[in-house]
């Protein structure tokens, strides 16, 4: 496989997704006299007003003629063969991913006469069984502003038909991670999740969106649901630009029910609140005064959006110790609190004395504890519960440039290159301030996208698509707070990034807001991924045959520096200080929490090395768009795909019948993927399937000018994400069920 690999890439051309539509739309038609006799060989033009592009075909012996590759806006196609008059057809709207129909007639008569007509958009797709939905600028631009966040077209998928935003976006009924999305014909999904994508550009950057779902062709795979399909804006031969401003101020806002109902709030409270979005794009030729013009050849287009909330409220509550609690004064809430030091017998059947005055003595406090105490948030209200309201004031940042430039070669060969670069900083997301937040303090993405792509047309009837795609992301998160706090709190064992506040939890029944990054992350980590993507796309036209053969090659990359779970995770429970035969009833969670004695804690050994995550996709596939009648069409196609599953080499675990050649070959020991000593004898997680073979058949049948019957049928494969598997090198140890005994653990 991995020769194959390599001489797919020296045959390939700038090489993605073997799948020209899914960045361009197509025309196609017959070509026909008067009598309805089909006319071969005749020369078809087609050509964009705005951009002066062409592109030239030829009628085959059956009349069909096709433009598989055209890039989405306005054209006008021109058909001459002599003996006829010179068919002019103007208005020829192209959309994403979509076939348009054109079927014309040649009068007879002498080339150098013209008959023109102009084009009325059809509501009616007439040669696919493909369903889908799209989206133009001038759509999604005329719809009110959302406040927050940069636009982003692939936001309106909840608003189309068959799709569920509940928890993981649903395509068509799929699972959560069966997610495609395309940016000029590449993937952009994250190999970590499967479903998720790298944050695309903003809404300046596409010219159009399009959502495909149901019996989609054989060029498209590795999803069970739906394809989004974005196509960045290109410019054209005049120079147009836009510019928006977007602004909001607390200064003009009443204050929210959620901000009012809490009776600690003062009246009339008003958040701070402050939101700035700007962004604009300008495209056209590439014109350099008495050096080069670019018109009807070169052109660009550059966008830049920035979201800026250096004040972005959030109205949190949460129930903290009261003031007396955190003194050991239990004496306001029913519980007894009892003393385990004061047990007698086992079991249920034991006996404890209850604290005098439900009050613990602050010598019994555990030294952790005790150190911990000033860093706890105090109410904001007189509540047992719900006493602590808190308004986060996180800031967000937001900077994203794209640019993208267009070739046209002749009228054989055009070249296009788009690029992203997104930055991106939230900071201050925590549910408190200081080192007991319970939520990552700063996080950072650094999104990268990469696309080239070329048509070549190597004779009226061979055309070549070629695609090559790379996006990146980095994510780092850092909660400086908490960095340090675990050590000088006193708990021991703990350096580095490890050395953070842990996660610290009480039982459901007190409700107490728990401490620490509950998500399990660590002071300061990161993930990388990576996805790298090229294949091609070949067209043969023959009689009333489109056929289309392809490959898609993948690679997909994990690198993660987690440190979850090595900074520990305590859950105190009320058992500790209850009375043996009545735990649902009394002691308190807070109260095991200020003697140092956890119902159940966790700890992960600190990775040796960082995660590394890698696997691969290939597939290949044959399509044939088969024009039976003037009124019939089939596609029909096969797809076959081998997705190599994770290979994880920095994975390792504990044998505990491996020799251990530091201890003289007693039975203990680290073994790793590969063959060797002290290795698994594998290289991936399972073995690669070589099954996964998917017909697809389509057929669209128009009954009359007014309707269209379609159907399909296929088989599909989802894709397989890593899930974030925790891929590191190292071990796992904890322990449960602290004893009701003495002793404080820490």
């Amino acid at each position: 496989m991995k020769t194959l690999a390599q001489i797919l890439v020296v045959i390939g051309v700038a090489a993605s997704v073997a799948n020209s539509q899914s960045q361009t739309g197509s025309i196609s038609g017959t070509i026909t006299d008067a009598s309805g006799t089909a006319v071969a060989d005749a020369a078809v033009q087609a050509m964009q007003p705005a951009t002066g592009v062409k592109i030239t075909t030829k009628s085959s012996d059956e009349g069909l003629y096709v433009f598989p590759n055209v890039p989405v806006g306005v054209w006008t196609i021109v058909v001459e063969k002599v003996g006829f008059k010179k068919r002019v057809q103007d208005g020829v709207q192209v959309f994403i991913a979509e076939r348009q129909a054109l079927d014309l007639r040649l009068d007879l008569g002498d080339v150098k006469q013209s008959v023109e007509v102009s084009s009325r958009q059809t509501l009616l797709e007439t040669e696919t069984s493909e369903k889908g939905q799209s989206m133009t600028p001038k759509m999604y631009q005329t719809l009110p502003l959302w406040q927050g966040g940069l636009q982003n077209p692939s936001a309106f998928l909840t608003y189309m038909s068959g799709v569920n935003s509940g928890g993981e976006l649903s395509i068509a009924g799929s699972t959560g991670r069966a997610r495609e999305q395309l940016i000029d014909g590449t993937s952009n999904v994250i190999p970590e999740s499967g479903g998720t994508v790298f944050n695309p550009p903003s809404a300046e950057s596409f010219s159009e969106f399009r959502l495909l779902q149901g019996t989609y062709s054989a060029e498209y795979g590795r999803t069970g649901g739906g394809i989004e399909i974005l196509i960045t804006r290109s410019g054209a031969n005049d120079f147009h630009g836009t510019w928006t401003y977007n602004m909001r101020r607390d200064i003009w806002e009443a204050a929210g029910w959620s901000v009012n109902q809490n009776p600690a709030n003062r009246p009339g409270y008003r958040p701070k609140d402050r939101l700035n979005e700007t962004g604009g794009g300008v495209g056209g030729p590439v014109w350099i005064p008495k050096l080069y013009n670019g018109r009807n050849k070169t052109f660009f287009y550059f966008s830049n959006d920035n979201d800026l909330r250096p004040v972005t409220p959030a109205s949190i509550v949460n129930t903290v110790p009261t003031a007396l609690e955190t003194q050991g004064n239990f004496s306001q809430i029913p519980q007894i609190i009892y003393d385990p030091n004061t047990t007698v017998g086992s079991g249920t059947s034991a006996t404890r004395a209850p604290f005098p005055g439900n009050i613990i003595p602050s010598s019994r406090f555990s030294k952790i504890s005790a150190n911990i105490i000033p860093s706890i948030p105090a109410p904001t209200g007189p509540a047992l519960s719900n006493n602590h309201a808190f308004v986060n004031t996180s800031q967000i940042t937001d900077h994203v440039w794209a640019f993208k430039v267009d070739q046209v070669l002749g009228t054989r060969n055009r070249v296009s290159y788009f690029q992203s670069i997104d930055s991106q900083l939230t900071a201050g997301v925590s549910d408190f301030n200081g080192p007991l937040g319970t939520a990552l303090g700063s996080q950072y993405q650094k999104p990268r996208i990469f696309r080239v792509n070329e048509d070549f047309t190597i004779s009226p009837a061979l055309l070549l698509h070629s695609t090559y795609g790379y996006s990146r992301t980095v994510q780092q998160w850092f909660t400086p707070a908490q960095s340090g706090f675990a050590s000088k709190v006193g708990f021991p064992g703990l350096s580095g990034d490890s050395d953070a506040t842990p996660v610290i939890q009480f039982a459901a029944a007190d409700a107490y807001t728990g401490w620490g990054m509950q998500q399990g992350k660590v002071n300061n980590g990161g993930q990388n991924n990576y996805t790298t993507q090229i294949g091609q796309g070949l067209t043969w036209i023959r009689g009333r045959h489109e056929f289309k053969f392809g490959w898609d090659l993948r690679r997909l990359e994990t690198l993660a520096h987690d440190l979850a779970g090595t900074n520990g995770n305590y859950i105190f429970a009320r058992n500790e200080t209850a009375n043996p035969s009545a735990t649902g009833t009394t002691g308190n969670s807070f109260a095991s929490f200020l003697l140092g004695l956890p119902d159940s804690a966790t700890a992960s050994a600190t990775p040796v090395q960082d995660a590394v995550i890698r696997y691969q996709y290939y597939a290949g596939y044959f399509n044939d768009n088969w024009k039976v009648a003037s009124k019939l069409t089939l596609n029909l196609g096969i797809r076959y795909e081998v997705p190599i599953n994770w290979y994880a080499p920095t994975m390792g675990s504990i044998s505990l019948t491996a020799p251990n050649p530091a201890a003289n070959g007693y039975p203990g020991a680290y073994i790793f993927a590969g063959s060797g000593p002290n290795r698994a004898g594998v290289t991936r997680f399972w073995p690669t399937d070589w099954s996964d073979i998917g017909p697809r058949l389509g057929v669209a049948y128009q009954i009359d000018n007014k309707t269209v019957l379609r159907g399909g049928w296929g088989i599909f494969y989802e894709a397989t994400s890593n899930g974030g598997c925790g891929c590191t090198l190292g071990a796992n140890g904890s322990f449960n069920q602290v004893s009701d005994g003495v002793t404080a653990p820490f």
